[in-house]
C-alpha cells in the first residue's frame, strides 16, 4: 500500500510540476506577445509623428508699409531664416511691392519610406529659399536671398544637398536621378498672404510635404494697408 501511496504522490507531483510550467510558460508567452505589441504600438506613434512633423524654417517681420507714386503698397520687410536648433539668422531687410506677397524656395521631398525610418539625410523635406516678391511686381527683380549657413539636420550647406540644390532643376525632369537621390517630389513653391504692418508670419516645413505660412499669435496686424 505504501509504494501506491508514493506512485499517486510522484503523479500528483508530476503533475502539479507540469501544469505550473505550462502555467508559467504560458504566462512569459502571453508577456512576450504583450511586449511586442507594445513595440510595434511604439513604432507605429514615431512613424506618424515623423509623417505628421512640422519645422519653423523661417520668419518675416513687416516693419512697414507705405506707397509709391503709383499708389502701390511697398512692404519693409526683414526676413530671417530659422537654424534646426531654432536659432534664428543673419536678418535681411527686403522690399516688396503689392498687396500679395510670395515667398519662393526649391523644396524636395523624399520618399516615405525614408521618412518613416528617420532616415538622418532623408528624413525630412528641405527647402532652399530663392526671393521674396510682390504681386505687382516682376519676380525676377525681386533680390536674391542668401542662403543660410545651418549645420543642424536641415542644414542647407551638407556636401549631399549641395549636390541636390545644384542639380535641381536636372532632378525635376529627370524621375531616375530623382529617384538615385531619394526625392519623390521637387519643385518651386512660393506661398503667399497678405501682409499688415506689425505682423510677424513664420514659415514651416512639412516632413512630407511644402511650405506653409502661419501668422504669429504676438503679431499685432492691427495697421491696414495703404
Amino acid at each position: 500500500m505504501r509504494w501506491i501511496h508514493r506512485v499517486i504522490l510522484t503523479v500528483v507531483s508530476v503533475g502539479l510540476v507540469t501544469g505550473f510550467c505550462w502555467w508559467a510558460w504560458d504566462r512569459l508567452s502571453l508577456q512576450s506577445k504583450v511586449d511586442r505589441l507594445e513595440r510595434d504600438r511604439q513604432e507605429l506613434v514615431e512613424q506618424v509623428e515623423r509623417l505628421c512633423a512640422s519645422r519653423r524654417v523661417a520668419q518675416v517681420r513687416v516693419l512697414e508699409q507705405t506707397a509709391n507714386d503709383s499708389g502701390q503698397t511697398i512692404h519693409h520687410l526683414q526676413w530671417q531664416e530659422i537654424g534646426s536648433g531654432g536659432t534664428l539668422g543673419e536678418p535681411m531687410e527686403i522690399m516688396a511691392v503689392g498687396k500679395q506677397v510670395y515667398f519662393e524656395g526649391l523644396v524636395v521631398k523624399f520618399d516615405h519610406e525614408s521618412i518613416l525610418k528617420g532616415n538622418p539625410e532623408r528624413g525630412f523635406s528641405r527647402v532652399l529659399f530663392r526671393r521674396i516678391f510682390g504681386d505687382q511686381q516682376k519676380p525676377e527683380s525681386a533680390v536674391e536671398l542668401r542662403p543660410f549657413d545651418d549645420h543642424g539636420p536641415t542644414a542647407l550647406t551638407m556636401d549631399r544637398n549641395d549636390a541636390i540644390w545644384h542639380r535641381f532643376w536636372e532632378i525635376v525632369g529627370d524621375p531616375q536621378l530623382a529617384r538615385e537621390y531619394g526625392i519623390r517630389i521637387a519643385q518651386s513653391e512660393a506661398p503667399s498672404v497678405v501682409l499688415q504692418a506689425g505682423q510677424i508670419w513664420e514659415v514651416s516645413l512639412d516632413a512630407v510635404g511644402g511650405l506653409n505660412l502661419h501668422l504669429n499669435s504676438q503679431s499685432s496686424g492691427s495697421m491696414q494697408s495703404p
